[in-house]
């Protein structure tokens, strides 16, 4: 035998060759049909061994001849269709022909190739020809059920470039199979009768598949693996493999091999390890050899009768450290897959586990290893040495990579064992293989895509339930939006193989992507294609994993909406009003489309049906919706799906003038209806709508706009109407504060002039606010006006200042009843100190400037009067006793001149009588702050506590004036409602101003500084604070020097969510948050 027909098994137990021709003529040399020679093996070392009746050598019968075949060529990737014609086919069982009839009969000797056997045991002789009668017919019929057992043994034998390959059909003169894979290049065909008659060969031409891949998408995944990948590319041909199922069951898999990783990294192959390597090379040597890939080790051995391949996979260190094992104990030297799932902490015996879950590499979790690949284990022979052998081990397969369609791979990425950009080869069964990059990443986003709409629209549920698909036109131009969680700076967004939207064309929103569709080509309409997106850490989202899966499905209609024009072209914000779209081509219905409907879009949102009027084939009537101020796209869609063009329709703004204020009123109240013709006077205009950059006119004129007219004048919108603006002068130093609130200057004007307008810098602008008249300089009413009675002597007035004020006169409502003038003052507050027992007051003020009085203010809170009024008695006075009342909000509380007990002043604003209380004054006499040993006063609130001796009030002009007992401090806490000036979203507390007046007669003095400290514990949003991650809680001051926050040290308990502070000064207070 020619050596190189000599194969050895690699535990050298097993011989596998190649028949020589018999060397003499056994027609000459023998009386029967066989001869049966010696078969002799010799070793190199001398050593031998022989069989004496080894091998027969017969003399068929029959003589098979291939005439040609049908298809010559094919890919060697295998799975082609070949028919072989010719003649000598045998199709029945070897029999001993003793009459020559040329048939079998009755009693002639055969052999019994498939035993087949009647109910008493006998041999039955099966003719397959069942072209021959109806009775052949039903005969192979009934042993087709059993094809594998009494049909193949009796069929000839084909062998395809020195492999045997199954019949797949056969006639008298045909016979179909299917190609092996192969390799480039001719390969012999010929036929083996079942008497061993074999027919001549004939050559079929391997041609190499020479795969190709045009894109993976996404190119990017994390390294734990198991993402769905998408390939499109040419001759992609799938893989019939073995997987190890359990520790003796392997199973065939249908896969197409893709595999992540270079061959030559040593944690992926050991390939190009030298065979004189110490370590991992594979050689073989006394039927036994382990391998270290990576982290897996593998060891081969076949010293045994059945040989063994154990996996072992250590992974951590320490007290972390996990060893996984699985043993397979029936190894055949084949190729082999294993799913690295199926190793297991402990011995790895997994004889019981699903094999079904196990081979698809996704094991059953919990003490199994999780990683997620197939690791390709196959013997090779060495060049130049067919007695040596060496053990090959692959890592970096996909466990699940199906050829969908022709050109079309969806695949699960393998785990791998580290970041970074590594080859992706695709190999084909002939081994042809093709080359892409894939990268590898560890991202910290997990994203997900939950839904994706069009223009609005949801998508629909497929015909078998399980998939949602959304319709989008070729022609592009629909308004795109992916909705899901965790999109963190998208990189792109892939659709398919078909589109690359890159960050640019994308508008992320919180948990929303947005792009416009663009124009794809016809090729993209035969398939569904899903979505990929793609963040800038390598975290990637696809639609197919979504529940159910959501796929893009472009369409092509059969109609062709166009629109030539939109009247008008332009309108209000608000929307509501109706535009005329003119055209051609639009359809309410079509036959074949019985689903769909005729859709307007404006901005990429639907209108409402009920807002859409099919006025004929060339005009629609609708309802404009609210919309953005700026000019959007509208489209028509068609019952078939087809899109319009787009043309712009244009939203003005509709701003409103709702009321003219006093800028100086905090509380926005102290309305003005009359403006002074001297002009310079600085107005808040209230309303809706407002932009930065608008212009305010004063005593405006508008005209509507015609189609006759020209345009001598501005054109501006009104409710988006078009107006010629005539007349009116423009006010100055325009101050934009918020889209409802502007200040302006007015300018000079003639008395008797009225009304104002604001412009935006679309032209929107809002009708004219006729509430507004020029005249002689008239003065805004006071507001904010507020009575409160102090230590039961008199009751103090305060009102917000007015602009132009010179003086402001106070007059008295005596139980709702009685007005009079009882002063004036240049103050803005006043002490009336006229009072009745058991009486019922209300305040009004009136500002005076210098054309005359303004109007009357508001009326203040109702003050009533106890049974007692007025200087102390002889038994000493109101305010000997400490007292606690509540009005409205406010917790009134009086330290009376007696207490001079040590029991706390508690003052709990969370429950009893001052339950709900938001704001606090305490009122204390001068020689309750000056005396020794006084008691501490302590303030509950609902998120803050205040705790003080009331000698920390005792500043100077307390001391100066102790002895008068008309002199005290009055000391307010309460929310602070201006205007934060704290950065957005640090502020974690409540804003408390701390306010406190020292009082001496009818004179007051407000307090900065502090006698004695005062602790001031305030609570603050945790949840907030670590949400924005704000890692510092400080306790702090607004200092009014330096226009800024400033923290004044503090002492935090995280336990209650706290800061405390010891304070000296009077002001604003609040827990401001920072990175630190």
């Amino acid at each position: 035998v020619d050596p190189k027909d000599v194969e050895i098994s690699p535990d050298g137990k097993n011989i596998k060759v190649k028949v020589p021709k018999y060397p003499g003529d056994l027609e000459k040399e023998t009386d029967t049909d066989r001869k049966t020679v010696v078969v002799v093996l010799v070793n190199p070392d001398g050593g031998s061994a022989s069989i004496e009746d080894g091998f027969t050598y017969i003399i068929p019968i029959s003589h098979p001849k291939i005439d040609k075949l049908i298809l010559n060529k094919g890919s060697a990737a295998g799975g082609e269709n070949v028919i072989i014609e010719g003649s000598g086919f045998r199709f029945f069982e070897p029999y001993e022909d003793l009459n020559n009839n040329v048939e079998w009969d009755e009693g002639e000797p055969f052999e019994n190739l498939n035993g087949n056997v009647d109910k008493n045991g006998k041999p039955i002789w099966d003719d397959l020809r069942h072209w021959l009668s109806s009775e052949l017919k039903a005969k192979y019929d009934e042993l087709a059920k059993d094809y594998n057992n009494k049909i193949v043994p009796i069929l000839p034998k084909i062998y395809f470039g020195g492999e045997e390959v199954a019949i797949r059909g056969f006639t008298a003169s045909t016979i179909e199979i299917e190609t092996p894979k192969g390799a480039k290049g001719p390969a012999e065909v010929y036929l083996v009768n079942n008497d061993y008659g074999t027919s001549n060969k004939v050559t079929f031409t391997y041609e190499a598949s020479n795969p190709r891949i045009n894109t993976i998408t996404p190119g990017i995944g994390r390294k734990q693996g198991n993402e769905k990948v998408e390939i499109m590319g040419e001759n992609l041909k799938e893989s019939k493999v073995k997987v190890i199922e359990t520790i003796n069951k392997t199973k065939e898999q249908t896969l197409q091999l893709v595999q992540f990783g270079d061959l030559k990294d040593v944690n992926i192959s050991n390939r190009d390890i030298p065979m004189d390597a110490p370590q991992n090379s594979g050689r073989i040597r006394d039927n036994q050899t382990t391998v270290k890939v990576g982290d897996l080790t593998v060891k081969y051995d076949a010293t045994q009768d059945k040989r063994k391949l154990n996996f072992t996979i250590e992974e951590g260190t320490g007290d972390k450290k996990a060893i996984y094992n699985f043993e397979y104990a029936d190894y055949d030297d084949t190729e082999i897959f294993l799913p690295v799932s199926l190793l297991k902490k402990g011995n790895g015996d997994i004889s019981t586990q699903d094999g079904d879950e196990s081979s698809n590499g996704e094991g059953a979790g919990g003490n199994y290893y999780d990683g997620y690949e197939y690791v390709k284990i196959n013997l090779e022979v060495i060049t130049g040495a067919n007695r040596t052998n060496r053990l090959r081990v692959d890592r970096g397969f996909s466990p699940k990579a199906t050829l969908i369609r022709a050109g079309q791979i969806v695949l699960n990425t393998p785990s791998y064992y580290t970041v970074g950009s590594v080859p992706v080869t695709l190999v084909n069964p002939d081994g042809g293989e093709a080359i892409t990059n894939f990268e590898y990443k560890n991202p910290d986003s997990d994203p997900r895509i939950t839904n994706i709409t069009r223009d609005g629209q949801q998508p629909q549920l497929g015909d078998d339930g399980k998939i949602k698909i959304l319709t989008v036109n070729a022609k592009g131009g629909s308004e795109i939006v992916i909705e899901g969680n965790d999109f963190r700076d998208v990189q792109r967004i892939q659709i398919g193989n078909v589109l690359n939207i890159e960050s640019k064309d994308i508008t992320e929103e919180p948990n929303r992507l947005i792009f416009k569709m663009p124009t794809v080509a016809d090729s993209a309409l035969t398939f569904m294609h899903r979505v990929v997106v793609t963040n800038y850490d390598g975290g990637t989202a696809s639609s197919d994993e979504a529940s159910p899966p959501i796929y893009i499905q472009f369409t092509k209609g059969e109609s062709n909406p166009q629109i030539e024009e939109i009247t008008p072209p332009r309108g209000p914000d608000t929307g509501g009003n109706t535009v005329v779209i003119k055209g051609g081509d639009f359809r309410e219905a079509m036959e074949g489309y019985e689903g769909g409907k005729l859709r307007v879009y404006f901005d990429g949102n639907q209108v409402p049906d009920s807002d859409v009027t099919f006025i004929d084939y060339k005009t629609i009537s609708v309802i404009a919706p609210p919309g953005k101020a700026g000019p959007v796209d509208v489209k028509v869609e068609n019952p078939d799906g087809e899109m319009s063009n787009t043309v712009q329709y244009t939203y003005a703004s509709n701003p409103r003038i709702t009321s003219v204020v006093d800028p100086l009123d905090s509380a926005e109240k102290a309305v003005i209806s009359a403006i002074s013709i001297e002009g310079g006077q600085e107005i808040k205009l209230k309303g809706t709508g407002f932009m930065a950059n608008a212009r305010v006119y004063f005593a405006p004129k508008v005209t509507p706009v015609t189609g006759s007219e020209g345009s001598p004048g501005r054109i501006i919108y009104i409710e988006g109407n078009p107006y010629i603006l005539e007349e009116g002068t423009e006010g100055t130093e325009y101050n934009f504060i918020d889209d409802e609130t502007v200040t302006i200057k007015t300018p000079t004007l003639k008395a008797g002039s009225s009304g104002v307008i604001i412009v935006n810098p679309d032209d929107g602008a809002s009708p004219i606010y006729t509430n507004l008249i020029y005249g002689l300089p008239e003065i805004a009413a006071p507001s904010n006006v507020v009575a409160e009675l102090v230590y039961d002597r008199f009751i103090k007035v305060h009102w917000g200042a007015v602009s132009g004020a010179t003086e402001y006169e106070i007059f008295v409502v005596t139980d709702d009843t009685k007005t009079e003038l009882i002063g004036s003052t240049r103050l803005t507050s006043f002490a009336y100190s006229d009072l009745q027992p058991r009486t019922r007051y209300k305040f009004v003020v009136k500002a005076v400037g210098g054309y005359g009085s303004s109007e009357a203010s508001w009326g203040s809170n109702i003050v009533r009067t106890g049974s007692v009024v007025g200087p102390p008695d002889e038994d000493g006075g109101l305010a000997e006793n400490t007292s606690m009342t509540k009005t409205g909000n406010v917790a009134n509380i009086v330290i009376g001149t007696k207490d001079r007990g040590i029991t706390p002043v508690i003052v709990d604003l969370t429950e009893g009588s001052l339950a709900g209380s938001t704001e606090v004054v305490i009122s204390m006499p001068a020689n309750t702050i000056m005396k020794s040993g006084n008691r501490n006063v302590q303030v509950m609130g609902k998120d803050f506590s205040l705790n003080f001796k009331p000698s920390a009030f005792n500043v100077a002009v307390v001391r100066e004036n102790s002895n008068k007992t008309d002199t005290g401090v009055r000391f307010i806490i309460a929310p602070d409602k201006g205007n934060t000036q704290i950065v957005s979203g640090n502020g974690l507390s409540t804003i408390y101003n701390l306010d406190a007046t020292v009082y001496v007669g009818k004179e007051n003095t407000v307090m900065d500084y502090l006698a004695g400290p005062l602790n001031l514990i305030l609570d603050y949003d945790l949840q907030k604070a670590n949400l924005r991650k704000l890692n510092y809680a400080g306790f702090s001051y607004f200092s009014p020097e330096t226009n800024s926050w400033q923290s004044v040290g503090s002492l935090i308990n995280t336990a209650i969510n706290s800061v405390s502070g010891t304070i000296n000064r009077l002001g604003r207070y609040a827990v401001v948050g920072s990175r630190r």
